[in-house]
Formats: C-alpha cells, sequence, structure tokens
C-alpha cells in the first residue's frame, strides 16, 4: 500500500498540468463511494459508476471554486501538501502515512474489505 509521494511541475502547457492522484472505491450500506485523501474529495452514487461521476463533479467543482477563488494552494496546505515558491512551483502531496496519521475517515476506509485503490491522472487548471 506504500505509495510513493506525487510531485508536480506546473507548466503553461493547454493551461492545465496533469496530476496523480490516489483514489479509494467502496461500498458501504448498499452506497459506492470515491474516495481523494490527497484533496478530500469524494463522490457518492447507487453503483461505482455514479460514485466516479459523482467525484468527478465534484472534483470539478473543488477546482473551479478554489482556482475562481484564488485559494487552491491555501487549500493544498491546508491538506498537508508542500507548496513550493513562485519561482520553484512544485507541489508535493501528503504522503500515505500522513495521510492514515491525520485523516481518520481514510484509516476507516482502509479497515473496510471491500476497498480498492486505483491512481488516476487529473487536469488542474493553472
Amino acid at each position: 500500500m506504500k505509495r510513493k509521494s506525487i510531485e508536480i511541475s506546473f507548466s503553461n502547457e493547454n493551461n492545465h498540468v496533469k496530476m496523480g492522484l490516489t483514489l479509494f472505491s467502496f461500498e458501504e450500506d448498499n452506497v459506492f463511494f470515491v474516495y481523494s485523501p490527497a484533496l478530500d474529495v469524494t463522490g457518492y452514487g447507487n453503483d461505482l459508476k455514479e460514485a466516479e461521476v459523482s467525484f468527478q463533479l465534484t472534483l470539478d467543482e473543488f477546482l473551479r471554486y478554489t482556482n475562481n477563488k484564488k485559494t487552491f494552494n491555501d487549500e493544498l496546505k491546508r491538506l498537508g501538501w508542500v507548496v513550493g515558491s513562485n519561482k520553484k512551483r512544485k507541489i508535493k502531496a501528503p504522503s500515505m502515512s500522513e495521510l492514515l496519521r491525520d485523516n481518520e475517515y481514510l484509516a476507516d476506509i482502509i479497515k473496510n474489505p471491500t476497498h480498492k485503490v486505483e491512481e488516476r491522472d487529473v487536469l488542474i487548471p493553472v
């Protein structure tokens, strides 16, 4: 379950950067969930497909809102990310051990025997 931390270097190509996220999917009480602990974003639905669509909508709204309010870096810092200066512009996600230590919800998900882990790339506007 150990994962290397995510590092992102921003470039202005197409005004987006690609970021790899670890996503957890699981079922609880006949509801399916998709969760990104690094961004603390969750989607849910009656099946995995609905949960994935819900997750994407929630992620898009998170990105749109933080981009419009210019709070994306602040939100990442709040979530435990290390955000570099304007010169370097590198961002590093918290490690899985840090997330497990600081996030009770994630610790509960790990205990759920139905959970699955997936790596997925998402595009983030710059």
